[in-house]
Formats: structure tokens, sequence, C-alpha cells
């Protein structure tokens, strides 16, 4: 079943699914990879998938007119992130997908990191500095950091935090 959410920012009202609120806690569990339309796919991201199916593509839809689409789709993004709030987020990034991703005709990618945090914002911030993005040039990042929900120049890692770089997409 879906539950109807209007604590959005820019998506309001949405629907993602009742399971995110029958559990004690939410883990994230996003897999590092590059992505055409978000930049940079991780923690925040990969919360779009508790949107169900047939709705993701229609919010896709509500703003894809947009000039500024690409930058303007970080706040739906968010807005998912946000309301299903999740208590820990562990990141597999030992192989991720570089250059043409989501799909399978990205590359893989030895990164050879787990990364975990309680802050995912903050997690996708850091792992966009290990692969020599710049977490405002990731549109779902800078509208985290906008929210305040982490900032970009006061993430700590504990930890070895190796540098990967991966290819800008243009």
């Amino acid at each position: 079943r879906l539950v109807k959410t209007e604590s959005g920012c820019v998506l309001n009202p949405f629907y993602i699914t009742e399971a995110v609120f029958s559990h004690d806690v939410i883990v994230d569990l996003p897999k590092l990879k590059l992505h055409r339309l978000a930049r940079y796919t991780g923690a925040i991201k990969n919360l779009y998938g508790c949107v169900p199916g047939g709705a993701k593509q229609l919010y896709h839809m509500l703003y894809q007119e947009r000039p500024d689409y690409q930058e303007y789709w970080g706040g739906p993004l968010v807005d998912v992130y946000e309301a299903v709030s999740p208590g820990l987020t562990v990141m597999d990034a030992v192989v991720g997908l570089d250059e043409d991703g989501p799909a399978a005709n990205g590359t893989p990618r030895q990164t050879g990191a787990l990364l975990a945090s309680t802050n995912g914002a903050a997690l996708d911030m850091a792992a966009c500095r290990m692969i020599g993005f710049d977490p405002l040039w990731v549109p779902a990042l800078a509208e985290a950091a906008r929210r305040g929900l982490a900032d970009p120049g006061a993430v700590a890692v504990k930890g070895e935090l190796p540098s990967v770089p991966y290819v800008k997409l243009p």
C-alpha cells in the first residue's frame, strides 16, 4: 500500500510505500554509481526506490519541460529522502559504476571502499570527494546542503578515504 506524503518542499504531495513507516529503522544500502540525470547516485537517490514504479515516471514527467530540469530534480529526490529518513546508510563502493551510468552501459570501476554513516547526505558528500566530484555539482547534494542536511565543508571522515577519480559526464 501507499502513503500520501505532504512534507515535500518540491514534490508535494507524493506517494511512497507504506513499508517505510512500519519499521523501527530504515537502512539505506546504495551502490556507488554515476547517473546521466542525477550525475551521481548514492544514499539520497537510492531512496527514490521507495516511490512505486509508475509514480516515478509521473513525477519525472511533471518537471521534464523545465529548462532547469536536471538541477531542479534534486528537490524531489531530497523530498523522498527526508520522508523516508534512514537511520543508517551503508554504501557499497567496492566496485562502482563509472562513466555512462546508471544502466548496464556504465563501466564497472574498482573503487575499494565501504562507507557508512547515520547521515546519508554527508555520506554522499564524502563519496563525491572520493571520486573527485564537487558535491555541490550534484543537484540532490546541492539541495541537501540548502536544506541544512549536511555541509560539504564540514563532513568529517573517520578512516582513509581513497582518491579514485571517476569520469564527469557531460
